[in-house]
């Protein structure tokens, strides 16, 4: 969004994202500037960071039941398919 709202602030009317680009100090001058966003808080430091879009409590790597039947309904899918002798561990190889 930084970067987005940036070109759409500044540029001139009918400038391109390229030929802003370049008026701004170039792709390199903009990553220097974008590099904050490659840090990230710990879960202790900043537990709210690790919410999910649209919840309330902090991120869980369960997989739930829906997301359980879900992969078990397409394993079941693809071993059908294959045929009599179709081996499943060969699928997950």
């Amino acid at each position: 969004m930084y970067l987005v709202s940036r070109y759409a602030n500044e540029r001139e009317l009918g400038e391109n994202f390229s030929s802003w680009r370049e008026r701004s100090r170039g792709a390199s001058t903009i990553a220097e500037e974008l590099e904050y966003l490659d840090v990230f808080p710990s879960a202790q430091e900043a537990p709210d960071y690790y919410v999910d879009y649209d919840q309330t409590g902090p991120y869980s790597a369960e997989v739930g039941q829906g997301d359980a039947w879900d992969l078990k309904a397409f394993l079941s899918f693809i071993y059908r398919s294959r045929g009599p002798g179709y081996s499943a561990s060969a699928f997950l190889r």
